[in-house]
């Protein structure tokens, strides 16, 4: 085998050994860009898996979000009757009973004036 040959076998033996021990994510995106390896192919995959591993992650922030979010909104009080939230919006605020259905709101769930 020649030197040249020997020396890309180590590279990509190289490749396969860190995705293996260090992960993909950290080994693509936060520490090389494996300049070493000449092949069109291997980066157009690697530019193609930062991207999905880009949109993963905001996928997963997203449903983070939406999961904080949704629980922030049951938290503040939402009817017990009909599922209205009581107090999401200011014209509702200090309402002591919901505005859908007429149910009362908890004491411990209304928010007083100050």
């Amino acid at each position: 085998m020649s030197k040249e040959k020997s020396e890309e076998l180590d590279n990509w033996h190289n490749v396969a050994y860190r995705m293996d021990n260090e992960g993909l994510e950290y080994r693509f995106k936060h520490y090389s860009s494996f300049e070493e390896i000449e092949d069109e192919e291997f980066h157009a995959m690697r530019k193609s898996l930062l991207h999905q591993m880009d949109a993963i992650r905001d996928l997963v922030e997203k449903r983070i979000k939406n999961i904080d979010e949704t629980d922030k909104y049951i938290e503040r009080g939402c009817c017990s009757e009909c599922g209205e939230g009581y107090d999401n919006e200011p014209e509702w605020l200090y309402n002591t009973e919901c505005e859908v259905c007429g149910h009362p709101i908890p004491d411990n769930l209304i928010i007083k004036k100050s």
